[in-house]
């Protein structure tokens, strides 16, 4: 199996309203997914289409902290904005490998599940994202094959996934880096590490 995008996380400080923003500059809400009742995080779901979806990820409210820290930079952002993406893989070990040579504390590979709003059961294996930085452009990576289905198959197909960039301080290192997985991207430099996404809509494109 290819690795591809699976999904991008929009991390958010409040779901609500984030979700209420795409709604009015795109003509979609996002579904409601699910709590992560052990990473204090829950979220809203958008079909991108091919199989990838945007993951629009917020803490809970009143909710307890991780020991350690959220997961997904989530206690670092303080404003919406994208932070890390996944890639679909049936192969965690392989990818392990390769991430905890960029990282070693990148990585661990850990099983979860969710019950979704219609009382279906997801499950994954997945390599976990860290609590840091605020924006992570090493990808983690996600394993389907114990799930029944894959979000994206109960979602509606409105949106269309339309350009990502990546852009980093130093674009060659994480270049390299990022080809470890077979992925061949091109990334810019800036100032800052930094996700773009543009996805299109019934109202139109919209860039996060």
């Amino acid at each position: 199996m290819s690795r591809k995008i699976d999904h991008i996380v929009y991390a958010v400080t409040d779901l609500d309203a984030a979700c209420a923003d795409l709604e009015k500059h795109l003509g979609i809400t996002p579904v409601l997914g699910g709590v992560h009742e052990q990473e204090g995080t829950y979220n809203a779901l958008l079909n991108l289409g091919d199989g990838a979806y945007l993951e629009v990820i917020s803490k809970v409210k009143d909710g307890k902290r991780p020991a350690g820290g959220t997961w997904m930079g989530m206690d670092l952002v303080t404003y919406p904005q994208l932070n890390r993406w996944c890639l679909k893989s049936d192969q965690l070990e392989v990818d392990q490998q390769i991430v905890q040579a960029y990282h070693p504390e990148h990585g661990k590979i850990i099983e979860g599940s969710r019950t979704t709003p219609d009382g279906e059961q997801l499950r994954w294996r997945m390599l976990k994202p860290l609590p840091y930085p605020s924006v992570e452009l090493m990808p983690f990576a996600v394993d389907w094959s114990d799930s029944a289905f894959h979000p994206t198959d109960r979602l509606p197909e409105q949106a269309r996934f339309y350009g990502f960039e990546l852009w980093h301080p130093a674009p060659q290192t994480m270049k390299m880096a990022i080809h470890g997985l077979g992925l061949n991207m091109k990334l810019y430099k800036g100032a800052a590490p930094k996700i773009r996404l543009t996805i299109e809509g019934p109202k139109g494109k919209i860039k996060l």
